[in-house]
This record gives C-alpha cells, sequence and structure tokens, in this order.
C-alpha cells in the first residue's frame, strides 16, 4: 500500500493517526498508541513530525539503528505479538519513520510489563487512553 504521508500529515492526528517529534526514550510512551491501534481499526504512528504538523525528521545516521529498535521494543513489550510494516520516507530532506499498525486478530493487544487489565489501550478520537474493564472484557470476547 503507497502511502502519501504528506497528505496524511496535512490531515493532521486522528483515530487512526498518531504524530511523535522523536522516539521517546520511554517506550511506554509510544508503544501504547500501537497497542490501542491494535486494538482498534489500526492506525499509523509517523516518528518525526510533530503534534502541529511539522516535519522534524529523525537523525539520518541513527534512522536504520532507531528502525530495528522500534521493530524489537514492540515485539518485546507487547502481547499478542503485533507485526506494523515500518517504512522511512524522505520529506523534505527529513526521514519520517511511518509504522503502519494492522488492526489486531488476536484481541485484546496489551503492554506485558503491566498485564492485561492496567495495559490495555485504546484510541477515543485522536488520543490514546486505558481501556476501562468493560472495554478490556469487550476486547477479549471479540
Amino acid at each position: 500500500m503507497e502511502m502519501n504521508i504528506k497528505q496524511i500529515i496535512a490531515e493532521g492526528e486522528k483515530e487512526t493517526v498518531e504524530f511523535k517529534e522523536q522516539v521517546p526514550s520511554d517506550y511506554k510512551r509510544w508503544v501504547k498508541s500501537i497497542i490501542a491501534f491494535a486494538n482498534g481499526d489500526g492506525g499509523l504512528l509517523l516518528f518525526g513530525v510533530t503534534d502541529k504538523r511539522e516535519l522534524k525528521g529523525i537523525d539520518s545516521l541513527d534512522v536504520f539503528k532507531t528502525e530495528d529498535a522500534i521493530v524489537n521494543t514492540i515485539a518485546d513489550s507487547c502481547e499478542p505479538l503485533i507485526v506494523p510494516t515500518i517504512t522511512i520516507h524522505n520529506i523534505d530532506e527529513k526521514n519520517i519513520i511511518a509504522v503502519d499498525v494492522p488492526r489486531g486478530i488476536q484481541k485484546p493487544s496489551y503492554l506485558k510489563s503491566v498485564g492485561l487489565q492496567a495495559g490495555t489501550f485504546i484510541r477515543s478520537g485522536a488520543t490514546t487512553r486505558q481501556a476501562e474493564p468493560h472495554i478490556v472484557k469487550g476486547l477479549v470476547i471479540e
């Protein structure tokens, strides 16, 4: 699937799109969005873009190392395994890392380190939030 990243950025954050200026060192700050996308209809996390739709880019010297770190962090911290498609886009001389998360087949997806109840996240509009117990139950049934 060919994505028009510039168009996606122009439309801004929404239920299926999230921007992060950098890859936060606290992985929980961005992995919960990956989990929320998997628990919903899927989604796209773009690293190197501010909330105000500004292109900041990811340091080109580290972009492939960063890509590997993203893949490993998702694999190590999410249950069940989430397998996104990760691509690097060069837009206006800036590297943007796109993490395209499919809709989860086995739900709910959650953050292993905190467990099912505290580690299940969903999207509500353009925000990621912890799922309430009844929503977790609904995802289990689904």
